[in-house]
């Protein structure tokens, strides 16, 4: 089942090691990646605020 937080679409795991996360790296890894990066940017931010 696809790890992207609103879509759980069912596929198959084809990867030499079974280690796929997402349907379609183009929509759901994306957001997932861009979703990381943002909050450790984010987070970073926050950090250097409160010195």
């Amino acid at each position: 089942m696809c790890a992207g937080s609103p879509c759980g679409w069912l596929f198959l795991d084809r990867s030499r090691n079974f280690s796929r996360r997402w349907c379609d790296m183009k929509d759901c890894g994306n957001r997932a990646k861009v979703r990381r990066h943002y909050e450790r940017h984010k987070l970073r931010g926050e950090e250097a605020t409160e010195d």
